[in-house]
C-alpha cells in the first residue's frame, strides 16, 4: 500500500472516529409552568360546598397535596398531573370515598403580583358527574 493511501486510510478512520463520540450537551428538560407550591380556596356550587387545598406540583406536572371540605369538615390526600397546556387532572380522598375533577386550568398574574392557579374542574364520584368545581390557588 503506497504511503498516500495509508495517510488517507488515517485521516478517514480519524474523521469517522470523531464523529461517534458525545452527542453534545443535553437538551433541558421543559418545567412545567406549574410547578411550584399552591394553596387557596375552591367552591363546589353546584353543591354547595367550599374548602381549601394545598399542592405542590413538580417540574414534571405532577404533584400531591391536601384537600379540606369545610362544609362538611372532611379533609383527604390529593394527586394532581397537569399538563404544559392546563390539563389538569386531580384526584383527592375522603375516607372511603375518592372523586376525580378533570378540565382546564390557568395562570392568571393579579396586579398585586400575585400569581393564581384559576379553573373550572368537572367532579366525578363513582364515574357520574357529581359537580363543578371552581379553584383559585395562590403561588407560595
Amino acid at each position: 500500500m503506497s504511503k498516500a493511501l495509508l495517510v488517507l486510510c488515517l485521516l478517514t478512520v480519524a474523521l469517522l472516529a470523531g464523529c461517534g463520540g458525545d452527542p453534545g450537551p443535553d437538551w433541558p428538560e421543559q418545567v412545567s409552568p406549574f410547578a411550584g407550591f399552591w394553596k387557596g380556596a375552591w367552591t363546589d356550587s353546584t353543591n354547595n360546598q367550599t374548602g381549601t387545598a394545598e399542592v405542590v406540583i413538580r417540574t414534571d406536572g405532577k404533584g400531591s397535596g391536601m384537600v379540606t371540605n369545610t362544609t362538611l369538615g372532611l379533609q383527604g390526600n390529593a394527586s394532581v398531573a397537569i399538563s404544559s397546556k392546563g390539563s389538569a387532572t386531580f384526584t383527592y380522598q375522603y375516607a372511603e370515598d375518592t372523586y376525580l375533577l378533570n378540565g382546564t386550568l390557568f395562570i392568571s398574574e393579579h396586579t398585586d403580583k400575585s400569581v393564581h392557579l384559576v379553573g373550572l374542574l368537572k367532579e366525578y364520584y363513582n364515574d357520574a358527574e357529581f359537580g363543578t368545581v371552581s379553584v383559585d390557588l395562590v403561588k407560595q
